[in-house]
C-alpha cells in the first residue's frame, strides 16, 4: 500500500485581478467553531488571480457572476434550476447558469464545475460536493419486505375508486370547528347544565314547533327575546315578570332561585286587566293571600261539605263572566286596532293586486326600486273574510292563499283611464 503525503502548496502572491472591499473584524464566539471549517487562500484563472473560500460544511461549488463577466468565460443552463438563499441575507437568488472554471492553485491544477450567481463574499466558494450522494441501499436491504423491488417514481396515478366517507344524502360539508370552545370551557358548560336538570329547570319542551322552526333556514337576531312569536301573550308575560324580577331580586343576586316562587304567587294573584280576575281566582275560585291557602284539602271534608255544588257554580258562573270579559276587551282592542280602517270582502272572480312582501317573495323584492305590487291576479276560492286563494303562477313557488291584508282591488276601467297618452299621438288619433 502507498502511503499518503501531504504537501504544502503556497498561495499565488500577485495582485488580486478584482479589487474588493475587506473589512476587518472580531469572530463571534457563536461563529468560533467556523474557524476549522472555513479557510481562504488565493487561485489563478486564466492566468488573473482571484479570492477562493473553502467551506467545508458546503456542498456547492459557486462562483460569482461578475468574474465570470470580467474574464469571459462560457456559461452552459443549468439542468435543475434552483433557488439560493443561505449565501445572501436579502431576497433568493435564481441560479439558472453554470461555469467550467480552471484553476491553478501552486501546483494543483483542476476543473471545477460552478454554479454563476451575484456574490460579493469571494470571486469563488468551493466546498464538499462529493458529500451530498447520500446512499439509502443499506436501508433498503434492511427492510426488504417493506419497500418493493421497483420503488414507482412521481405521484401515484388517479385510481377509479377514492377513499372518502359518505354523508348523509342531502347534507353539505360544515365549515365550522368541531367544537366552538376548548375543553375545559365545554365541562364546566356541561357541568352547569347538568346542575340545572338536577334542579329541574331544564324541562323537555314539547311544542310541536320545535323541529320546523329550526330547520328553516333564517337569520336571527339575537337581540331581541330568544323564543317563537305568537300572539304576543309571551311578550306580556316576560315584560310582567321582568318587572317583578327586578323589584324582587334587586338585593337577592345570589339567592335567585329561592325567590322565583314568590314571584310566580305574586303574578298569578294579580288582577288583569282583561279578565277583571287573577289566574288564581279563575282557577280556584278564590283569590288566596299566602300560599298557605292553595294547600289541598282532604277528600273526607270535600265530601262532607254542603257548600260543595255551591261553590261548583260559583265557579262556573266565573268561567263564563271571565270568557264574556275576554270577548269583551277583545271587541275593543280589535275596535283601537281598525280604527281608520275598511272592511275589505272579495269574491271569486275579482281581479286583484298582491302585495309582495319579502318574506314570500325573496328574488322580487331584492331592492328598494323594485314594484311593491304584481300583475292582478283572479280570486279562486274564499276561505274566509281574512283568507282567499288566488290564481297564482306555479313559477312563484309559494302558497296561493294569502291574508286580506296583501290584496288590494284591481279596477280595470281606472287603470285604463289613468294610463298615460303617448305625447307624440295626436288629438284625433
Amino acid at each position: 500500500e502507498e502511503e499518503e503525503s501531504d504537501e504544502e502548496v503556497v498561495a499565488t502572491a500577485r495582485e488580486l485581478y478584482m479589487i474588493r472591499r475587506l473589512l476587518g473584524s472580531q469572530i463571534k464566539v457563536e461563529d468560533a467553531s467556523q474557524r476549522e471549517n472555513i479557510s481562504h487562500t488565493r487561485c489563478s484563472i486564466n492566468g488573473k488571480v482571484c479570492l477562493v473560500i473553502i467551506d467545508g460544511g458546503s456542498c456547492t461549488n459557486v462562483v460569482s457572476s461578475r468574474l465570470v463577466s470580467k474574464l469571459n468565460l462560457d456559461t452552459i443552463p443549468h439542468p435543475r434550476p434552483y433557488q439560493f438563499q443561505w449565501l445572501s441575507e436579502g431576497e433568493e437568488v435564481q441560479v439558472r447558469q453554470q461555469v467550467e472554471v480552471s484553476l491553478t492553485i501552486g501546483k494543483y491544477q483542476d476543473k471545477v464545475l460552478c454554479d454563476a450567481i451575484p456574490m460579493e463574499a469571494s470571486h469563488i466558494l468551493l466546498g464538499r460536493a462529493w458529500q451530498k450522494q447520500v446512499s439509502i441501499e443499506s436501508v433498503l436491504q434492511e427492510f426488504q419486505d417493506i419497500f418493493p423491488k421497483e420503488v414507482p417514481r412521481g405521484l401515484p396515478p388517479l385510481r377509479g375508486i377514492e377513499h372518502h366517507i359518505d354523508l348523509i344524502p342531502g347534507a353539505f360539508l360544515p365549515n365550522k370547528p368541531a367544537y366552538k370552545s376548548n375543553p375545559q370551557e365545554t365541562k364546566e358548560i356541561q357541568a352547569q347544565v347538568e346542575e340545572l336538570e338536577n334542579k329541574e329547570w331544564v324541562q323537555e319542551s314539547m311544542s310541536p314547533f320545535t323541529i320546523p322552526v329550526i330547520l328553516v333556514p333564517k337569520k336571527l337576531l339575537f337581540s331581541t327575546t330568544y323564543h317563537p312569536q305568537t300572539d304576543g301573550q309571551t311578550e306580556v308575560v316576560n315584560r310582567t315578570l321582568g318587572t317583578l324580577l327586578r323589584t324582587i331580586l334587586k338585593k337577592n343576586i345570589k339567592s335567585w332561585e329561592a325567590c322565583l316562587p314568590y314571584v310566580e304567587f305574586s303574578y298569578n294573584k294579580a288582577i288583569h286587566n282583561t279578565t277583571n280576575c287573577s289566574p288564581f281566582e279563575i282557577v280556584y275560585g278564590f283569590n288566596p293571600l299566602t300560599p298557605l291557602d292553595l294547600l289541598p284539602m282532604p277528600n273526607i271534608y270535600l265530601f262532607k261539605h254542603q257548600e260543595v255544588h255551591a261553590k261548583v257554580e260559583y265557579v262556573k258562573k266565573l268561567h263564563e263572566q271571565v270568557k264574556a270579559q275576554i270577548e269583551k276587551k277583545n271587541e275593543s282592542y280589535a275596535r283601537h286596532a281598525n280604527k281608520g280602517r275598511k272592511k275589505v270582502v272579495f269574491q271569486p272572480g275579482d281581479w286583484v293586486w298582491v302585495h309582495m312582501r319579502k318574506e314570500r317573495f325573496p328574488k322580487q323584492k331584492k331592492s328598494k326600486l323594485q314594484p311593491r305590487g304584481d300583475n292582478p291576479f283572479q280570486v279562486i276560492e274564499k276561505i274566509n273574510d281574512s283568507a282567499y286563494k288566488i290564481d297564482l303562477p306555479s313559477e312563484y313557488n309559494i302558497s296561493a292563499t294569502f291574508n286580506v291584508s296583501d290584496l288590494t282591488f284591481f279596477d280595470v276601467d281606472d287603470e285604463i283611464s289613468d294610463l298615460r297618452k303617448n305625447p307624440l299621438q295626436g288629438q284625433g288619433a
